[in-house]
This record gives structure tokens, sequence and C-alpha cells, in this order.
């Protein structure tokens, strides 16, 4: 025996006598960690001797022995769902009062004799070895408060346990101080020796496997990865998904601000023939290239040609073709002025700004900077306008700005500092959704696989969990649907790895309606002459070119528009339909048509909740491979939309899933509010389950654990 293995104390023998039996108030020593081992567990060698006994209590009804609590422990291990603790009866020395009289463990000459002892103690190294190599939450028979039980010197199972077909075999029980010490302490104490090394053969450290350990070390169970996936996703996406709920409701009535065609319109000041017009033919000089868009509104007082021509925008005065002067304050109040309908004197000028939280937008990067001008009533709005074209591009107002905080900024985790990185944050949306899809994907099996309608749990419920757990499964198996579509359709509204392709219109589809580029000089009409045609509150006139034909475009403060002839000065209101479909047959003409239909009303593809769209429309459907459909406005000639197999299908699968625009919903409200309402109330009491249960389960893994004392009871 080497010289550092220490005697353990005398306990009673087979034969029930001691020549130092325990009393009342003996207090058993700490002892040193034996190194000595033995092959195997034999009734010879089955004595005290082999016994090390860690951590014994003092005796009397405080500090009992961990094994005279065999039953509560039990119950304590089937509370946390894991089986009874196996308490050897060969390491019951003469019962729970310890005075080596007949105890539970019966007769103490039959303590090592009985084979089935012998079979306990086996698993017990087995259980043992796996508490210190495989890393298990506590030592076997560390429940909470006890102490351990005794540890056997032996270094292998029996014969029967180490065949080919049994799981333990070729294991080794490496013993070392974390299975007789509490597992959270990190140190040795300084009177015990360090973790010792069984003699041939070099065992690792607690808490990692040997290498035939290794080899034979189970793969984790799918089940098992399910539920570890669903465990540790929820608890840190619970609170993200709170937040999207809270936010989407906010955001069905308080969008992110934007300034919409009517709206800009309505702000604009009325457009009067006196202060029209210089010819339209020195702007193609002023592009020096062939001009696609030219529109006519006022700045102010002073009217403003609007010049687009390819990649360029250029804005000057109608009255003398000078260069719209951004720097103008007095300009910039006036334009202002006009849109909120108040006097100048009361507006107040913040200065220029290149970005901020609601002009992040890249839509904004050719009008920058922006000048901001506020209002001072109470209403708090803020105007931003263009340093190009002096143009409003933006209004906002306190309660907007102030809902988006809570709303959009945190729906789309739209925060400037990210926001500016734009690959950085569509990457981290991404991410989030994916994440977000497997925790509500993996919920949803977890929820179904633990239901049992049949074969019940106990007092015939068919969910094992009660409490919040019970909550969570119950909203999770009512909402879990709607809430995985949810969160696919936002991971698809960033079209991940372009899966799916957005069409859009091409030149050549263009040019199919306009008929050719837009020049300004065939309009014989002049422009002041159109302008006596207009509506009473006319805002803005553009140049159109339909089917090869000049037009002029007049557009009212309510959106409404009609048509004046650029040569014969004949206004309408719109093209015909069999205009319009005779413009139809030049576009794509090689490829066949399967219908031409005239809506009246919104169809499936094509449709507004707040109604922006105009109507009617000529739906052209092609019979091309991608299906294409096309949507003709009669207002202007032009292709108001473009839609084939990928769009539409991600009409259903974003616009569907995210807004429920389906046609029993999107139509009837308030029908749709509440069902938009009553999913997202589901949704958020769902969340706010998880995320309760996740705190409960990270602070009860994280609490500090209670530091045994060797006199009894815990400190």
């Amino acid at each position: 025996m080497p010289a550092m293995c220490n005697t353990p104390p005398a306990f009673p023998a087979a034969g029930g006598t001691s020549a130092t039996p325990p009393t009342a108030t003996t207090t058993w020593a700490r002892p040193a960690i034996c190194s000595c081992v033995t092959p195997t567990i034999s009734d010879e060698e089955c004595t005290n001797d082999s016994l090390v006994p860690p951590f014994p209590r003092a005796p009397g009804p405080a500090g009992r022995h961990p094994v005279a609590r065999r039953h509560r422990h039990g119950r304590a291990d089937r509370r946390h769902g894991r089986r009874p603790a196996l308490r050897p009866a060969l390491y019951q020395r003469g019962g729970g009062d310890r005075t080596g009289g007949q105890g539970r463990a019966g007769s103490p000459d039959r303590a090592c004799g009985d084979a089935g002892r012998r079979r306990a103690a086996a698993l017990h190294l087995a259980k043992l070895r796996r508490a210190g190599v495989h890393g298990f939450p506590r030592p076997y028979g560390q429940a909470r408060g006890g102490r351990g039980d005794w540890l056997p010197a032996g270094d292998q199972l029996p014969p029967r346990y180490r065949g080919p077909g049994s799981r333990y075999a070729g294991r080794t029980l490496c013993r070392s101080t974390r299975l007789v010490f509490p597992q959270r302490q990190r140190s040795t104490p300084d009177d015990q020796p360090a973790d010792q090394w069984l003699p041939g053969r070099r065992c690792p450290a607690p808490g990692r496997l040997s290498p035939a350990s290794r080899e034979r070390r189970p793969v984790m169970n799918p089940k098992r990865l399910l539920f570890l996936a669903h465990r540790w996703l929820g608890i840190f996406g619970c609170l993200l998904f709170a937040a999207w709920f809270v936010s989407g409701v906010v955001m069905m009535y308080v969008p992110f601000p934007h300034l919409d065609e009517h709206e800009r319109l309505a702000g604009l000041a009325d457009l009067s023939p006196a202060d029209c017009c210089a010819p339209v033919e020195a702007l193609r000089a002023v592009t020096g290239e062939p001009i696609d868009a030219l529109r006519l509104n006022m700045a102010g007082d002073r009217p403003v040609y609007h010049v687009t021509a390819g990649e360029r925008r250029v804005s000057r005065y109608a009255d003398d073709l000078s260069p719209v002067a951004a720097a103008d304050t007095a300009r910039l109040l006036s334009v202002a002025a006009a849109h909120l309908a108040e006097p100048v004197e009361e507006l107040r000028y913040l200065g220029p700004r290149q970005s901020d939280q609601w002009t992040v937008s890249g839509r904004f990067d050719r009008h920058r900077p922006l000048h901001r001008i506020a209002s001072p009533g109470p209403d708090g709005q803020v105007l931003y306008l263009s340093a190009a074209s002096a143009e409003v591009l933006l209004d906002t107002d306190r309660l907007e700005r102030g809902l988006n905080w809570v709303g959009a900024v945190v729906h789309w985790l739209y925060f400037k500092p990210l926001r500016e990185h734009r690959g950085l944050w569509r990457q981290l949306l991404i991410g989030l959704a994916l994440l977000a899809c497997l925790a509500a994907l993996s919920g949803l099996i977890v929820g179904i696989m633990r239901l049992r309608p049949r074969r019940r749990y106990r007092g015939g419920r068919i969910t094992p969990y009660r409490g919040m757990m019970g909550w969570h499964h119950w909203t999770g198996l009512l909402f879990g649907i709607a809430t995985l579509g949810w969160v696919f359709s936002g991971l698809l509204s960033m079209n991940p790895w372009g899966l799916i392709g957005h069409p859009a219109i091409g030149p050549a589809e263009r040019a199919a309606m306009t008929g050719g580029e837009l020049r300004p000089e065939r309009f014989g009409l002049a422009a002041r002459a159109a302008l006596a045609a207009g509506p009473a509150e006319l805002r803005e006139v553009r140049w159109r070119r339909i089917g090869g034909e000049p037009y002029y475009q007049l557009l009212a403060a309510d959106g409404s528009s009609r048509l004046v002839h650029g040569d014969t000065g004949r206004t309408r209101p719109g093209l015909r339909r069999v205009e319009l479909e005779a413009l139809a047959a030049g576009l794509r003409p090689e490829v066949p048509r399967v219908d031409a239909l005239w809506l009246e009303d919104y169809d499936n593809h094509y449709y507004a909740r707040r109604g922006e769209r105009r109507l009617p429309v000529l739906r052209l459907r092609l019979a091309d491979p991608p299906q294409t459909w096309y949507y003709l406005d009669p207002a202007d000639g032009r292709i108001a939309a473009k839609r084939n197999q990928g769009s539409r299908l991600y009409r259903w699968l974003f616009n569907g899933l995210h807004s429920w625009d389906f046609p029993a919903l999107v139509g009837h409200r308030p029908l749709w509010d509440l069902w938009m309402i009553g999913l997202s109330l589901g949704g958020l009491l769902l969340s706010l389950t998880g995320v309760v249960i996740g705190w409960r389960w990270l602070r009860r893994r994280t609490r500090p654990p209670r530091r045994p004392s060797l006199r009894g009871g815990s400190s």
C-alpha cells in the first residue's frame, strides 16, 4: 500500500462490533482520499477498510448521514424529473441509528454477501464515474444540502459489467476531490491532497473524458437536441419576440414617418398661369442629355422646373431658369409655410443636417444635406427640405416620432448608428430572424410532442406542465403557428440571398408605352395655356408622351388628374380602355396574351389598404415562362405595377403572413384590426411566459450554492 494511503476510521464490522462505536456526540473527521485500489469488490474484500466516508455528519436528528435521508432525496429527484438516487445497502452500516443493530439494510452480516448489494455497489461505481468525468450537475449522493455517499476504494467494475456488451466496459473510476467535495468548490482545502492518479492508468481530470470513454460517449439524442435548442433560443429570444409583438401593434396605426403623394400635393402652393413660364426648350441645354421626366410646381411663391435626365436631377426657376438657391433661408421658410399653412414669421429654421433617425434611408442621399424647419405649434412638426430642389421631403410631428421609438424603430432595429451600416444591419436582421424561426419551429414541435390526448398524464391532463410552463405550452399551441408565420415572413422581407426576385420595369417596356423619348419642343401648346384648363386647386404639371402623342398631366390637390393634349389642347380625364389596349399591343408583342381585364376594384396582387393606388387599371396577363402581369394606368398611360410568379408568391408569403392581407380581412375593418390585435396579444403572452421561465431557469442555475457544514445543516 502506498505511503500516502490513510487508514479510515473504524466502523461497525460485519459482526456488528467495533472497538470505538460512534456515540451521540461523535464527530467524524474529514479523511484524506485514499489512492489504494482493488480490482474488484468481493465478499472477502468488502470490509470497513474498503470504504472511505467523505463527509460524515455528526449523529443526531439534525445531522443524520445522507444515507438515512434516502426517501427525501428520492422525492426531490422526482420533482426535478430525475430518477431517485440509488442508495446501495452495501454502505448502510447498522441502519439510521448507527448503533450497530438491525437497521434498514437488514442484518449486518448480510451487508457484503448479498449479490444484489454487490450489483448495487457496481452501479454506484458507474454513477460516480459518470459524475466525476462527464460533469453531472452534482456528484452522486450530493443532493442539495447533502454530503455524498461513501466511496468504495475500487478501480474497475465487477467482471459481469465489463463484458463487450456492457455500457460500462473499459471504464475506470478516477477518484478526485470533485467527487467528495461540493461541485462548486473551486479549490481543495489545505489538509486534503490533490487529485490522485490511479496506478497503471492515467485518469483524466474531472469534467473531461478519457480516450476510451470519448469513443463510447453516446451521440446526443435528436429529441434532446431539439429541447435544448428551444430552451436556449427561447431564453435569449423571448424578449425580442415580445418587443416585436408590441411594436407591430403600434405600426398598425403609426407607420414610419414618410410623405406620400397626396400629402406632397396638398402641401404645395397653387400654380397659376400668371406665374409661368419660360420656354422649356432651353432646359435641354441645361441638362445636356435627353430629358426623361419634367414637372412644374411652386417653391414658395416662384414656379420651379424639376428635370430628370438619366442620373441627373436639376431644378430651375421657371420664370428665369436660374438655379434654385437651396441655401436661401427665406425661400425655404416660404416653402414650409405653404406646406404647413402657417405664417412664415412663426416658423423656425433649425439648420442643415446630413442625417438623423428619420432620414437615415438611402432614398434621401441625392437631397442631402436636408434643411429642417420647425413649427411652434403644439404638434411639434418638423419639415425636411431638399438642398437640391427646396421641396418638402418629409414631415413629422412629436406624437409620430415618440410612437415610432416603440414602433418601427424597435420592430426593424432601425437605430441610426446601426442603420447607417446597411450591410451589417441587414445581416443582423437576417440572422435574428433565422434564429427566431428556429425557436418558434422547435417550440411548436416540442409542444405537439408533449401532448397526450389519449394516454394522458396524471389527473387526466393532456399536458405535463403546470403553472407558468402550462401557460407557455397552451399559448404556444394556440398562437405558435401565427408566431412562426410572422417571423418567417419578416425574414422574407429582407429577401435573404436574393431568394425572390422582384421584376423591374425596363426601358424597353417604358418606351413601348410612351412611344419614344420626351421632347418638350414638340409641345405646340404653351404651358401657360394648359394651366388655364386645369382644375381650381392645380398643384403640379407633368409633361407626358403617351403612344407618341404629347400630353400635359394636371394634378390637383386631392390627387385627381386630367390630360391636356400638347397640340390641340383637348382635355380628357384619361385614356379609354380601347386606347389603353392599343398601347398594350406594343408591349412585348412577341409574347402571346392570356387576357386583358379592366379592373374597377383591387385584386389580390394590386391593392392598397389606405387607397393610395389609383383605379381603374387594365390588367394584362402574358403567357411567358415567368407568367408576367402588367397593370396599366389610364390616367397617364404608364405601367403602374408589374408582377411575376416570384412577386406573387412573395405577396402571399410576406404580405399575407405578416400583415394578413387576405381577401377576407384586408377590406373589412375593424375585423382585420381585431384579428391582428388578438393574435398579437396571444403572441405577447407566449413571449412573456417564456421570459419568466427563462429567467427562473437562469437564476436557478446561477444561484450560489449553500456551503455545507461539517457539523450538520447548511451554512
